[in-house]
């Protein structure tokens, strides 16, 4: 992951994770290296995962703002940061993976820990529940 971000994610900017994994094939794709569209509305539950060489935070970010209850962070050195949120989302949501725009501070992502291959950061996407005013999944 490191050699796919910048050096350091500056407050505001985005973490890149240009891999992608499985997909069960409808309502979230990748618009981009560090973005994700979520077609339909409805409940999602995301997790992520990155391993930072800084104190600091992640934030999930939604559209045009970030999501404050989905701030977990970590004060040492060479820590894992992850977190868990179920988000409610309108149709067509673009949502991302950030340091957040109020950080004091840059984060540099883990390149490796006494291991030969690089570390990874992780962003799971899941559609719990359909927003069935919308008649989205409707049935």
């Amino acid at each position: 992951m490191p050699s796919d971000n910048a050096d350091s994610i500056a407050p505001g900017e985005t973490v890149s994770l240009p891999q992608s994994g499985p997909n069960s094939g409808g309502g979230i794709t990748r618009i981009g290296p560090d973005s994700f569209q979520l077609e339909d509305a409805g409940t999602y539950l995301v997790l992520f995962n990155a391993a930072v060489q800084d104190q600091g935070q992640l934030v999930l970010h939604l559209n045009d703002a970030d999501l404050p209850a989905s701030v977990p962070g970590q004060l040492g050195s060479q820590n894992q940061i992850s977190g868990v949120s179920l988000v409610t989302v309108p149709a067509d949501a673009e949502l991302s993976l950030r340091n957040p725009a109020d950080s004091k501070s840059s984060l540099t992502l883990s390149e490796a820990e006494d291991g030969c291959s690089p570390l990874s950061a992780h962003l799971v996407i899941m559609q719990l529940s359909a927003d069935v005013s919308t008649g989205a999944n409707a049935g």
